[in-house]
């Protein structure tokens, strides 16, 4: 697939909004940048579903296409806005307004869904993190997959490890999501601390965390191999389960 770059000062217009809903996009808005891809496919770009079910497979179904296209770019590719919002808004135009019929009212719905500034409250930016991290340190494909749904399974662990800068990094993820996963712990992870007096609604993963983040550069656990984060967690989590 040939994805033609569009210029940035069009993105930023509020031209593009009509030109997009009247799918009349001409080339004077390009650049002369190109990507070309093999892997594609339809994925949700909006993943703020109240159904936890719902989201965990909405988040699974977007790591899988995604990743693929991680996969087969350079980082300066996936990691640059324009390449993914010229790819939406061109390939991916019809499957959007099907999708998200919002954005045809209102042009705020527009650039919030499909525009969003690309930082971590951008789900296709913490999407490129998630797939990037996972097979950066896992070759078998497989694998890969299983870690993607640890991800989809684990969203609010994984959302709050990459809050934390010293957290951002493949080792460390995959690490964390191998010990939930090995432990069968998941579901504690996610509980709320009712007794904790420091935060209220603080959860067992995200004191973990904090706690982790607190001891660092002392402990440095985001270095650490599993066997010895694996022991500094359980040790955190058992003393927080007191608190039950």
């Amino acid at each position: 697939m040939e994805i033609k770059i569009l210029k940035e000062e069009y993105l930023n217009s509020d031209k593009i909004y009509n030109d997009f809903l009247k799918n009349k996009i001409d080339t004077d808005n390009f650049t002369d940048e190109i990507v070309y891809i093999e892997s594609e496919g339809d994925f949700p770009i909006y993943l703020n579903e109240t159904s936890k079910e719902k989201r965990e497979k909405l988040y699974l179904k977007a790591l899988k296409v995604v990743g693929n296209i991680v996969d087969e770019t350079e980082r300066k590719v996936h990691m640059d806005p324009n390449f993914w919002y010229s790819y939406l808004l061109i390939h991916k135009r019809d499957y959007l307004l099907k999708k998200y019929p919002q954005i045809k009212k209102d042009i705020s719905d527009f650039k919030y869904i499909i525009l969003k500034k690309f930082d971590l409250d951008n789900y296709i930016y913490k999407l490129i993190l998630a797939s990037q991290y996972i097979m950066d340190n896992i070759e078998d494909k497989k694998t890969q997959e299983h870690y993607f749904g640890l991800v989809s399974n684990n969203l609010d662990m994984y959302n709050n490890i990459i809050k934390y800068e010293i957290f951002r990094n493949g080792q460390f993820l995959v690490n964390v999501l191998g010990i939930i996963d090995k432990n069968n712990i998941s579901d504690l992870c996610k509980k709320k601390i009712a007794n904790n007096l420091d935060k209220k609604e603080a959860r067992f993963g995200r004191q973990i965390l904090f706690e982790l983040h607190k001891m660092y550069p002392t402990v440095l656990s985001p270095m650490m191999n599993f066997e010895d984060l694996e022991q500094i967690f359980l040790e955190f989590l058992k003393k927080y389960s007191k608190l039950v």
